[in-house]
């Protein structure tokens, strides 16, 4: 883009009159009251260019509208897929480290349990031997 159409766009902002941009030459600008044109360069045959035609301002057609709506639940249904799928992953691994988790918490209370156990037998031969003790002491007081 050349400093001139720059100002000739800066120019143009406040008019109503569409800009016609030749295709062949780009650094000229047209102004005419008609649509923009684009055209093939080699375009021979005048059906080409009425084909070829393109509307800047004209309305939203229904099955324009279907398309863009279709691609945008397309591409949100892709994206809520893919976070869901990934917030899985992640769930599953908790679920298997606090899994992992639950059985060495097992296995120690096992054990403490186990030496608890071990305790209480220690501190029962040790009552049973004082009590033994004391009736011997006893006796021998008497």
């Amino acid at each position: 883009m050349t400093a001139a159409s720059c100002i000739s766009d800066f120019a143009h902002a406040g008019s109503n009159e569409p800009k016609v941009l030749d295709v062949l030459t780009p650094s000229v600008l047209i102004a005419q009251n008609v649509p923009i044109h684009y055209y093939a360069r080699n375009a021979g045959n005048s059906d080409a260019k009425k084909g070829a035609e393109m509307e800047p301002n004209s309305p939203l057609t229904f099955k324009s509208a279907v398309v863009i709506c279709v691609g945008c639940l397309l591409t949100a249904g892709t994206v809520m897929w893919a976070a869901y799928t990934q917030v899985q992953g992640q769930i599953s691994e908790s679920r298997n480290e606090i899994s992992a988790l639950r059985t060495v918490t097992h296995d120690d209370f096992n054990r403490v349990s186990d030496k608890l156990d071990d305790i209480n037998k220690t501190l029962s031969s040790i009552q049973v031997d004082l009590a033994t003790q004391k009736i011997k002491y006893e006796k021998a007081q008497q």
